[in-house]
This record gives C-alpha cells, sequence and structure tokens, in this order.
C-alpha cells in the first residue's frame, strides 16, 4: 500500500488505523483496532488548508471563485475519485456488508483519502502531508482541468 500512495510509514499503525473503518469493528469486537474516524477529522483540516493556500497563490478571483476552487478539489465525489487513482479502496478494512456494495460508497472512500492525509500528517508532518495531497489531489484536478478546458475550445 505504501508504493501505492508513496509514502513510507515510520508507524505502520497509522496506516492501518487510516484504513480501518468503523464497519470493520462492529464487527470484529474483540479487535484492538480504532477506526480512521479522528485521522479523517484531521487529514479533512489538512485539506481545508492546502487546497485553499493553493487557491490563494494560484486561483485568480474573489471569495466565489476561490470557494469554487475549494468545493471541486474537496467534494466527496473527488475525494473517492482521488481514493480510486492511488488504490486506496482495495485496502480498506470494511465490514462484509460494506465490502459487498459496489462501488463502495463514496463518503467512506473520500473519509479513507482524508484519513491517509491525517496518518502521514501524523507520521511525516506538515510537509509531508502537503506534498501528497499536492501530488495526488492538486495535480491531478489542475491536469483534469486543463483537458477539460482543452475539449471544450476544440469541440466548438
Amino acid at each position: 500500500m505504501e508504493s501505492e500512495i508513496g509514502f513510507r510509514f515510520s508507524d505502520r499503525n497509522l496506516l492501518t488505523r487510516a484504513l480501518t473503518h468503523d464497519s470493520y469493528l462492529n464487527e470484529k469486537k474483540d479487535s484492538n483496532l480504532e477506526s480512521n474516524e479522528r485521522l479523517e477529522f484531521l487529514g479533512d483540516a489538512v485539506l481545508d488548508l492546502v487546497v485553499s493556500y493553493d487557491g490563494y497563490r494560484n486561483v485568480p478571483g474573489g471569495e466565489k471563485v476561490l470557494h469554487s476552487h475549494w468545493e471541486r478539489l474537496t467534494n466527496d465525489a473527488n475525494l473517492a475519485e482521488t481514493a480510486d487513482a492511488i488504490d486506496l479502496t482495495k485496502f480498506l478494512l470494511l465490514s462484509e456488508g460494506e465490502r459487498r456494495k459496489s462501488p463502495i460508497e463514496e463518503s467512506i472512500r473520500a473519509g479513507a483519502y482524508e484519513a491517509v492525509v491525517g496518518a502521514i500528517l501524523v507520521d511525516g508532518g506538515y510537509d509531508a502531508a502537503t506534498e501528497f495531497v499536492y501530488r495526488t489531489l492538486i495535480s491531478q484536478a489542475n491536469s483534469h482541468s486543463v483537458e477539460e478546458i482543452g475539449k471544450a475550445s476544440h469541440s466548438g
């Protein structure tokens, strides 16, 4: 999993926790694992800051434009797509019921991405978490934006 996300954890338990959904713990009552909720909370805050700062530095326009940039990158659909792109979904620890759903719920996939961001922050610090967000989320979204603009200009 570390090769997929491009970060090597000093404490691999953080990565396991980031990928552990609370539904899994409900089935494995004797497990001493923790769910990813706390890391998800932390990762969400990091994403807000990194994406907002990126918008401030790179997106011309006022607050509405900056908010649109932030919303486009941090909505559940985009975060779930990003989680899929780096293969997080196949490593998630889920209940059997959640695992059978196809696709796995968007909010679960998005939350796992946020939890991985939080885990990287705890393990590697702010710079490592920022680099991960830029590499996996912001640069991918920016390349999609360029492709979409190119398609729109060629279709007219």
